[in-house]
């Protein structure tokens, strides 16, 4: 038997496990840092598809995120890069954030260091 569920929230295409805390940790501090108007809990899901996207997403491929308590959600798509990306590898993500219902788009350059943790290049 299959049983196939569906959620409006987005989920990462991989365990959490396999993700990196430290990475998602760096990045909800990068995000806030743009002042683009995310609480905690938007800032962490944008990190978590900033991180499943650099991880493991294909150039041009959206990873959405979504907030059903504040409505605010958003996508991030990654540049080109190697899958799975070796240590020492860069890639951008543009991330196209909707808060309060106004579109708003950044780019961030990240690296991948030798203990698998993606960071802010």
């Amino acid at each position: 038997m299959i049983v196939a569920a569906c959620s409006s929230t987005q989920t990462p295409r991989t365990s959490p496990s396999r993700i990196s805390s430290p990475s998602i940790s760096g990045f909800v501090a990068v995000l806030a840092g743009q002042n683009v108007g995310l609480d905690d809990i938007d800032l962490r899901r944008a990190a978590e598809a900033q991180v499943v996207s650099l991880e493991f997403g294909r150039a041009g491929q959206p990873t959405p995120w979504r907030n059903p308590d504040s409505g605010n959600y958003g996508e991030v798509i990654p540049g080109p890069g190697v899958i799975p990306p070796p240590p020492g590898t860069c890639r951008s993500v543009r991330h196209t954030l909707y808060v309060r219902g106004r579109g708003q788009t950044l780019t961030i350059d990240a690296c991948r260091d030798g203990a698998g943790t993606w960071t802010k290049r």
